[in-house]
């Protein structure tokens, strides 16, 4: 007995000849147009495929369906994000929210769209109906950072840490550890643009004992001695800490600071004496 086109298409995409798949998938529509399990299928291959032709062929089967579900709202929405349709791609996770109200994940792709379309606040605004867990709050904090907000983002990246706190040892947890760590650091650089440097160089000697060999924290500590008045130090310091730094993605991001923080200009003016 010959194979179906779906059986056909189901076995291709098993052994990755994606083509093939297609192929089979297009007959079976051919003569069934109305089969939803075949659009659907052809759609998931499609978005598998490389190339805008392909993916808006794939947002044309998932429209055409008869019955959406939250699932195939998501697959729209990351199809629209390739094809850089930042707003469709918004307003899909929103149909697939509606569908799924409880299923955080879906709501949790929603902070980052509005990232890219630069709108923190409605990202913000989103984020801060949910339920304050200590994942939401670190979005909060993360938003409030951006839109710099420092004094808010240093407390509520105080929130965040009570509750990793209260739930986790980070003595057995490593990754918890870790975690704990990149928000330290966080509220560290938020309590200093904030103006509060005994809490900043706090977080930041914290965050030592887990990164003792990080230089970023060196020269974060530099910017801080600076700020308070010891300029030739702090020179000293966060020059060391920049010709230590073999990353050049981190190494870009010291200079960044140092150019664009217009109360770090007289540490600037030192560390171009040395």
């Amino acid at each position: 007995m010959p194979y179906t086109p779906m059986e056909l298409a189901q076995a291709f995409i098993r052994t990755g000849e994606l083509q093939d798949a297609v192929a089979a998938l297009n007959e079976q529509l051919v003569a069934q147009p109305t089969d939803d399990e075949a659009r659907r299928l052809r759609a998931s291959v499609l978005l598998r495929l490389p190339g805008d032709e392909q993916h808006e062929q794939a947002l044309n089967d998932l429209n055409a369906l008869s019955h959406k579900t939250a699932d195939d709202y998501v697959q729209m929405s990351i199809l629209d994000e390739r094809l850089n349709r930042l707003e469709g791609a918004i307003q899909a996770m929103l149909q697939a929210c509606q569908l799924a109200p409880h299923d955080e994940r879906l709501t949790e792709r929603l902070p980052g769209l509005y990232m890219k379309q630069n709108n923190t606040a409605a990202a913000l605004a989103l984020v801060q109906q949910q339920p304050p867990t200590w994942r939401w709050l670190q979005w909060e904090a993360d938003l409030l950072l951006l839109r710099e907000d420092f004094a808010a983002a240093a407390v509520c990246y105080g929130r965040v840490l009570e509750q990793i706190d209260a739930r986790h040892d980070m003595r057995v947890n490593q990754v918890m550890g870790a975690i704990r760590t990149r928000i330290l650091l966080a509220r560290a650089y938020a309590f200093r643009r904030s103006g509060q440097y005994a809490a900043a160089k706090t977080d930041y000697e914290n965050a030592k004992r887990y990164y003792p060999d990080e230089n970023a924290i060196d020269f974060n500590c530099g910017l801080l001695l600076a700020l308070e008045g010891q300029l030739s130090v702090a020179a000293q310091q966060c020059h060391t800490a920049m010709q230590a730094t073999t990353n050049p993605e981190l190494l870009a991001e010291m200079q960044r600071t140092l150019a664009t923080e217009p109360e770090l200009q007289p540490l600037v003016a030192h560390m171009a004496r040395l």
